[in-house]
């Protein structure tokens, strides 16, 4: 069976949980809804994620939906072509949990507009869902009745699983300085790092693991190509011997800010 058979039948017994409209972008004669929507997981592992569609709306012509799947490691150059290789998850894990039941607590999306003109604009969203927090560029254009979106997880501080009493916090944007003539987002990059169990203190803390080679920070600098979606280009920064590792705190209307306390207390899990 070709690959976008599968996809189209796939998607199509997906359920996606509580939807929220996340914004509206008038492109003249057409409008882009986003949509946001729960990453209905089960795996452990998985990283903090949540799903995006955008909808056009436009007098005459069909209503199209299509889903813009989040990058969320930062990785150099475009997205790929493929949806599952851009997600790096096979077929099998990409798929909504059967027993999934949408009565937990729904994500809460914040959206603010970081730059627009006539057939681009780019947001700035913040998703919280439990304890755990992320902040999203999503990018939408609309040229010639085709639209272009793509959407990158710049910065969470939800942990993931990793191992026994271990647990793995993602590389994450600890900074991030927009320029708009055009744009560009250039991110202050901290590399993954291992968290375990404070086993020596009283608290429910857990402390950033000791690393045998020191891991160092990288510049990233984000822009749009048109046509494409959003273009990475990452710059290590050399940082020498040991350094302290950073962790990025996010509140709730996406402002980063970071600190290099070796604890964090949360509820032991």
């Amino acid at each position: 069976m070709p690959c976008g058979v599968a996809a189209r039948e796939r998607r199509s017994s997906e359920r996606l949980g509580a939807a929220t409209i996340v914004e509206t972008a008038n492109f003249g004669p057409a409008t882009a809804v986003l949509v946001g929507t729960p990453q209905l997981t089960e795996e452990l592992e998985e990283l903090f994620a949540a799903r995006f569609h955008a909808v056009v709306v436009r007098s005459g012509a069909t209503t199209k939906a299509e889903e813009v799947v989040p990058r969320a490691g930062l990785e150099a150059g475009t997205r790929g072509a493929d949806r599952l290789a851009h997600m790096q998850l096979d077929a099998a894990r990409q798929k909504p949990s059967e027993r999934f039941v949408p009565d937990g607590v729904a994500p809460i999306f914040r959206s603010r507009v970081l730059f627009e003109t006539d057939r681009q604009k780019v947001l700035h969203v913040t998703v919280t869902e439990g304890q755990g927090r992320g902040v999203y560029l999503v990018g939408l254009e609309y040229v010639d009745g085709r639209l272009t979106a793509d959407a990158l997880l710049v910065a969470t501080e939800a942990p993931s699983y990793s191992g026994c009493n271990t647990w793995l916090l993602p590389s994450t944007a600890v900074a991030m300085d927009i320029g708009t003539n055009p744009f560009t987002a250039v991110l202050d990059v901290e590399p993954a790092q291992l968290e375990g169990r404070d086993e020596g203190g009283r608290d429910e803390g857990w402390e950033i693991l000791p690393q045998e080679v020191s891991r160092c920070p990288s510049q990233v600098r984000v822009s749009w190509r048109p046509g494409t979606g959003f273009d990475v280009q990452r710059q290590p920064i050399a940082c020498g011997g040991s350094r302290t590792p950073r962790r990025v705190h996010i509140d709730a209307e996406g402002r980063l800010t970071s600190s290099t306390s070796r604890l964090a207390r949360r509820p032991r899990r």
